[in-house]
């Protein structure tokens, strides 16, 4: 959320969580990065029913 939607670098990112280097914000985004591309493949069919019917409902 930090980087994607605070527009937060990784620099900012590493010092307001206490890290001692900025690859360590670096390797913490792309490790959450890729554990949301695993659920959502996981889950791939069923978002596009939910979303269907989110939208359905409206």
């Amino acid at each position: 959320m930090l980087h994607y939607f605070e527009g937060l670098s990784y620099k900012e990112i590493a010092d307001m969580m206490g890290f001692g280097h900025v690859r360590s914000a670096r390797n913490l985004l792309y490790k959450a990065v890729n554990g949301l591309s695993s659920i959502l493949k996981k889950y791939h069919g069923d978002l596009f029913v939910l979303i269907g019917l989110l939208f359905y409902s409206f």
